[in-house]
């Protein structure tokens, strides 16, 4: 600002003046043309013209240097070496540290103008970029540039895209533009030093109103109202206390915005009770109506996002009106970390003062999904008392721990009388006694595997009493993804469809089965219709169950 009063105090030389006319006509003529010759014959113009007013004033080439229209002549081609022992002899090293600022600016561009750059030409190239590799790249080069005495280089979007439009899509286009630069410190330097300077100003001046035209008024009609006033904001810092901290005031600025968007994005996901939630363990008619009558009091809060402070405070208000609406007191809150980012502390601190508050109402409140990093920031803010680990790998560990605490409570099993079983499911003791009639009584040990993935599909069996699980088999170990407990059925699936066997199905303890085979269904629907339609109805409320659990499994891949 001081600069700017005292230039404008002091009279209006001609040097600005034709540095005004040259930015002007470079305005003027690009806005109508982006042809690629347009700068280049734009510079060339201009020069010719200034010199030709020189030598209508008078001016030799001497006298124009000394009066300030031209450089002086380089005296060297090259730059000089930056390590050389009289030039770091000469450094003042104060001076050269208080300019820190400028150092941390570069840094800070060079790297947001990289991942700008990158973004924006993977959309024009369609193109996936390796920005990793490219920031090395950056870094090496530029390092590599100032050691012998080179400016800080970067990306150019424009001149990339016109590179590929003219057909230059291999990297010796950057080679040749390469020896093109060094030919001219080589060779260029008398003819660069003839350029006039008030064509250099007129560029620099045309490129800063470009630049303020396609930020402050292009911009606004692609930018939303906070990230444009960041804009405005950033410039008027830059006017008044200086690049570096309007670099710094863009991000915090940009960081509340995001931290104001977040908290209205909220971080809760959804939330539902045990009922809303299809597990992978099938059971019984008897168990599923025990667990049924008990399963609004878990509360199932799938969290997501970044969790701080502001999005904590939602999470509270959601927890209290769903136990407010709650038909049954809430006994358990789940809260699943899965899709969370990241939390910091004064969420944790925040999630800790709920969790007390539930712990004073005799409401347990379980985790899941929960990683390294955040497990550390939850135990150091107290919502993971010692002693007390209640960390499950996924909801699904959490609705089973929750279902075999609510059976032994309530002292349900399935019976082990397949008959009493059978009734309970068709509600009618003659069907039951006529399904028997073709079943099979088989013994299946602990650690044997019922069949294998791609077996022939020859029976379906119920679960008379044990359990048994359907497996993956990945480098050795048997990974479980659905467990059939007693009054399950196993197998149906093939036998329906009339294809191979799809998963392995190995019993996790000694288990009793009732095998039906292919030719005893079949027999079933051709002689004993009513049999065969309460057959059909017990085995599509067992695949909706197992539907619903893998429809559930997908969402969360996608997720």
């Amino acid at each position: 600002m001081a600069w700017l009063a005292g230039f404008l105090s002091t009279p209006v030389q001609p040097l600005l003046i034709s540095s005004i006319l040259v930015a002007t006509a470079f305005w003027l003529v690009s806005q109508r043309s982006k042809h690629i010759f347009i700068i280049p014959g734009l510079i060339l113009f201009s020069s010719l013209a200034i010199h030709g007013w020189l030598r209508f004033s008078g001016l030799d080439i001497e006298s124009a240097r000394r009066d300030g229209w031209l450089m002086h002549a380089f005296e060297l081609s090259m730059p000089a070496f930056v390590f050389r022992q009289e030039l770091l002899e000469s450094i003042h090293w104060p001076v050269l540290i208080s300019q820190w600022g400028g150092f941390v600016s570069v840094i800070l561009v060079s790297t947001i103008a990289l991942l700008l750059s990158n973004s924006s030409l993977e959309v024009a190239f369609d193109e996936e970029a390796d920005f990793n590799r490219d920031l090395k790249v950056l870094g090496l080069g530029n390092i590599l540039l100032g050691v012998f005495g080179g400016l800080v280089s970067g990306i150019s979007i424009s001149r990339s895209v016109l590179n590929v439009d003219a057909g230059a899509v291999s990297r010796m286009s950057g080679v040749f533009k390469a020896g093109v630069c060094l030919l001219a410190m080589v060779f260029g330097g008398p003819l660069l030093a003839l350029i006039p300077k008030p064509v250099l100003a007129g560029i620099l001046l045309f490129m800063g109103f470009s630049m303020l035209k396609a930020w402050l008024v292009d911009a606004r009609s692609r930018l939303g109202m906070s990230d444009y006033l960041v804009v405005l904001s950033m410039v008027f810092i830059t006017i008044v206390a200086g690049y570096l901290p309007a670099v710094f005031a863009g991000v915090i600025f940009c960081c509340f915005d995001f931290a104001f968007i977040s908290a209205k994005l909220g971080s809760v996901r959804r939330i539902s009770n045990r009922n809303a939630w299809p597990g992978r363990v099938e059971r019984g008619l008897a168990e599923k109506k025990a667990l049924e009558a008990r399963g609004g009091e878990v509360m199932i809060v799938e969290l997501q996002g970044v969790l701080f402070f502001g999005s904590i405070r939602e999470l509270s208000l959601k927890i209290e009106s769903t136990e407010m609406a709650s038909n049954r007191p809430i006994r358990q809150i789940l809260l699943d970390f899965r899709r969370v980012l990241n939390i910091d502390s004064s969420a944790a601190v925040a999630l800790a003062r709920i969790i007390k508050k539930s712990a004073k109402a005799d409401v347990d409140i379980a985790f899941s999904g929960v990683s390294r990093s955040m497990e550390k920031i939850l135990a150091a803010n107290g919502c993971l008392p010692a002693g007390i680990r209640r960390l499950f790998t996924d909801i699904d560990q959490v609705v089973v721990s929750w279902d075999e605490g609510i059976l032994a409570s309530l002292q349900v099993s399935a019976a082990h009388d397949f008959k009493k079983t059978l009734v309970q499911e068709f509600g009618d003791a003659v069907l039951a006694e006529r399904l028997l009639g073709h079943l099979e009584t088989i013994q299946l040990e602990s650690g044997h595997f019922l069949f294998r993935k791609g077996d022939a599909s020859d029976a379906l069996f119920w679960v008379q009493s044990g359990r048994l699980a359907a497996v993956i088999d990945p480098q050795g170990k048997n990974l479980r993804l659905f467990t059939f407990q007693t009054g399950g059925t196993v197998g149906e699936m093939g036998v329906f469809r009339d294809v191979a066997r799809s998963a392995d199905i190995l019993a996790e303890e000694n288990s009793t089965l009732q095998k039906l085979t292919r030719s005893r269904l079949q027999f079933i629907e051709q002689n004993d219709p009513e049999l065969a339609i309460h057959l059909h109805r017990l085995f599509v409320r067992f695949l909706a169950t197992r539907l619903d659990y893998s429809n559930r499994q997908i969402e969360g891949l996608v997720a």
